[in-house]
């Protein structure tokens, strides 16, 4: 199974603050003042327009399924109960609630066991998609590059 457990827990946003320590394909790896530490990418529709913030951090000391959690950004404005939806390379959708909004946009997270990891790893991309509450039956799609996945997470660790 791609998720181990989709956790409905919150977690800090994604500071602009934060500082680049390295950047490694289209990921970069970003600490936060507190020395917490994650990859992250921003992604844009097919306009080019970001889209997505896409942010991966292992975590410890809690599920032994969950290494990492994928948070997801999404802007103001989409459509709440619809979720949203990630499909790595075409394969199966994976769809995630969102959890709240601020005033940055709207929060989804998943948890990745050692399967969703591997998956990432092999892919070439994520396609995240949601919806606005504008155009509630017209998908806003936007690419999550994996290039240079492995070698930002491996440097988180």
């Amino acid at each position: 199974m791609f998720i181990a457990a989709i956790v409905m827990v919150a977690g800090p946003a994604f500071a602009q603050e934060d500082a680049v320590r390295a950047t490694h394909g289209d990921w970069e790896v970003r600490c936060g003042a507190g020395g917490d530490c994650y990859i992250f990418q921003l992604a844009n529709n097919a306009a080019g327009a970001p889209v997505i913030a896409a942010a991966i951090q292992p975590v410890t000391g809690q599920n032994a399924e969950v290494r990492a959690m994928l948070r997801l950004q999404a802007p103001l404005g989409v459509l709440l109960p619809r979720g949203l939806e990630m499909r790595i390379d075409g394969g199966e959708a994976i769809g995630a609630p969102f959890l709240f909004c601020d005033g940055s946009g709207c929060i989804s997270q998943i948890g990745l066991g050692e399967e969703g990891l591997a998956t990432l790893r092999r892919g070439a991309a994520a396609v995240v998609r949601v919806y606005s509450i504008q155009e509630p039956d017209t998908a806003v799609e936007a690419r999550v590059s994996l290039m240079g996945f492995t070698r930002a997470y491996q440097d988180l660790n």
